[in-house]
């Protein structure tokens, strides 16, 4: 039987349900545990989720734990490119959000193996929207005056496009009852809105890995492999379903304020690609000659 230890913040339902469901539909009779599931849950992003994935990390580094599901940016202190899917507006569309993971994911696979750990899979998490941005029919947006820093990306983001990065206090609405814009994730409901539009910029798309100690996935039986893999897979494509109707009206909006979200992007992505070394250069130097949804 597999441990999996599932330390990912409390508002990632979706993932968290879809690998419940799947553990037990690939059970080889009723009733049989092949995998045991100990969620762990954290406080939502912004809020200490950082550091507890960490934790979750030591321990899986250590072999206090032979398997774990966590946020990619976890390992960001292994390298750069574990921030690959948390660059804003880098890679919202989904054939560039499926292009970046499929240059990424060797990469992450190949530095996971130097610390004795395998990359069995990826799984996109809740989509992180940018809120207060909305947009009219041209794409254009709102203005952008304050926005609530959670974190270095949106405050290094409200730098770049002249926002005021808020916290605190000063992130309530001020004097015209207007609240901050501010990145969140997104529910479902907000990724395939009623009406066929969304107010909300989708921004990032992250991912979490599922990931086994060497010497543990090396003691699994072939039958045991075999399945955990298949419910990476299916968890994978589920998630794929779930949040791939998602779109961001900042990606095709023809007004200067969405231009200037779009140089944002490319700056913000060049500093990671520059942070991520010559593997991360090359990342981006792909995605920037994939041919961009019209």
């Amino acid at each position: 039987m597999i441990e999996l230890t599932v330390a990912l913040p409390s508002d990632e339902r979706e993932l968290r349900s879809a690998l419940r469901e799947k553990t037990e539909a690939l059970a080889p009779h009723p009733g049989a545990e092949w995998l045991r599931l100990i969620e762990r849950r954290s406080a939502a992003r912004g809020e200490g989720s950082d550091q507890f994935a960490s934790v979750a990390k030591q321990e899986l580094l250590a072999g206090q734990i032979a398997a774990a599901v966590l946020p990619a940016s976890a390992f960001l202190r292994q390298s750069g490119l574990f921030g690959a899917f948390d660059v804003p507006f880098l890679a919202i569309a989904n054939r560039l959000s499926a292009r970046l993971e499929s240059a990424v994911a060797p990469l992450l696979g190949a530095r996971l193996a130097e610390d004795g750990l395998v990359l069995v899979s990826l799984m996109e998490t809740r989509p992180v929207a940018l809120h207060g941005a909305a947009g009219d029919a041209s794409g254009e947006l709102a203005p952008l005056r304050r926005v609530q820093a959670v974190d270095a990306a949106s405050t290094r983001f409200a730098e770049l496009i002249g926002a005021e990065p808020v916290r605190g206090a000063a992130a309530l609405p001020d004097a015209a009852g207007q609240p901050p814009a501010v990145f969140r994730r997104m529910r479902p409901a907000e990724a395939a809105p009623a009406d066929g539009r969304s107010a909300i910029a989708l921004a990032w798309r992250p991912r979490a890995m599922l990931v086994v100690r060497k010497d543990a996935f090396d003691r699994l039986d072939s039958g045991l492999r075999e399945r955990l893999e298949r419910l990476a897979n299916e968890v994978s494509d589920r998630l794929r379903e779930t949040w791939g109707s998602a779109k961001s009206h900042v990606a095709t909006g023809t007004g200067p304020r969405a231009a200037l979200v779009r140089e944002a992007r490319m700056t913000m992505a060049k500093e990671w690609a520059v942070g991520a070394g010559a593997d991360g250069v090359a990342v981006l130097g792909d995605l920037e000659r994939a041919p961009r949804a019209k």
